[in-house]
């Protein structure tokens, strides 16, 4: 999640107004949370 985070922020600045965005489709996202999920 850390890593996703600070790719959203060397994309899109520290500044970003408005919603977190992060470089990935939701599919993608989705996978990565669930493979998280499982390694706890």
């Amino acid at each position: 999640m850390a890593a996703l985070l600070d790719l959203g922020a060397q994309r899109f600045g520290h500044h970003q107004q408005g919603v977190l965005r992060i470089p990935c489709d939701v599919d993608r996202f989705r996978r990565i949370i669930d493979a998280i999920s499982k390694t706890r």
